[in-house]
């Protein structure tokens, strides 16, 4: 055996060793990688979000071995040394573009899901338009609307605006208090208005967890009201404002 291997030629061996650094170099890339995912996923299974949400800190990763990677093949004899300090700058301009408004988002991303700013299942207003937070990643943040329609907003947008979010925590309950204004004549005594709010609970009493009247405001010609009702599912909001709205319009404004 060792007359075989004294027998084999130098270079054949030394080329032996260069492919195993590639295998080996490749291999621990692949295998990273995918320990990676793996930790990605277990953590988003204890942070309570979706792997997607992490889907730009697991991009940044990616790169980041594949860096290391190229730095190790810089060793392998066969491996152009000479174009890697031009082509190192030339990929590291072009990952570096491709990623500033990804790893702008990402940071962006992160403050919005682990301070749980809005979550999903949250029901929140920003500008002019509000919603049910239906999904969220790193880099954007989908709402639905009352109407069906669906807000996509960058997690960048939202660290920067002002969120209103409805959630409220109460004795370790979770619950979603939302407002209603709405303004009567001076002439309606308060006594109605409030026999309407106490008609609007039992009749919604199975979906809601409370319901409040305030006075906002009061003028020479009208009252200003808002109607704070609580309700555990934040999906129930549009349904439930709607038929507020309606049971008001049926008495109050109906002059019954």
């Amino acid at each position: 055996m060792l007359t075989l291997l004294i027998q084999i030629p130098q270079t054949l061996i030394e080329d032996l060793i260069e492919i195993a650094k590639i295998i080996v170099i490749v291999l621990g890339a692949f295998i990273a990688d995918r320990l990676v995912s793996r930790y990605l996923r277990s953590f988003a299974r204890i942070a309570n979000i979706s792997v997607e949400a992490l889907g730009g800190l697991k991009l940044i990763i990616r790169f980041l071995i594949l860096a290391v990677a190229l730095i190790f093949l810089s060793s392998v004899k066969w491996f152009p040394t000479e174009y890697l300090a031009g082509g190192g700058a030339l990929m590291g301009a072009i990952v570096g573009i491709a990623l500033a408004t990804t790893v702008s988002n990402f940071f962006s991303g992160a403050f919005v899901l682990f301070s749980r700013v809005i979550s999903v299942g949250d029901y929140v207003r920003f500008d002019s338009d509000e919603g049910l937070v239906v999904d969220m990643s790193i880099n954007f943040t989908k709402i639905r609307k009352s109407d069906g329609s669906t807000i996509i907003i960058s997690n960048k947008d939202i660290a920067s605006k002002k969120i209103v979010n409805f959630r409220t925590e109460e004795k370790g309950e979770t619950y979603y208090v939302y407002p209603l204004e709405f303004s009567t004549s001076i002439e309606i005594p308060m006594e109605k208005v409030e026999a309407v709010i106490a008609k609007i609970e039992e009749k919604l009493r199975d979906r809601i967890a409370d319901i409040k009247l305030k006075i906002e405001d009061i003028t020479r010609l009208e009252i200003k009201y808002k109607i704070l009702f609580k309700v555990r599912n934040a999906e129930l909001i549009p349904e439930i404002k709607d038929k507020i709205y309606e049971i008001l319009a049926e008495t109050l404004l109906a002059g019954e």
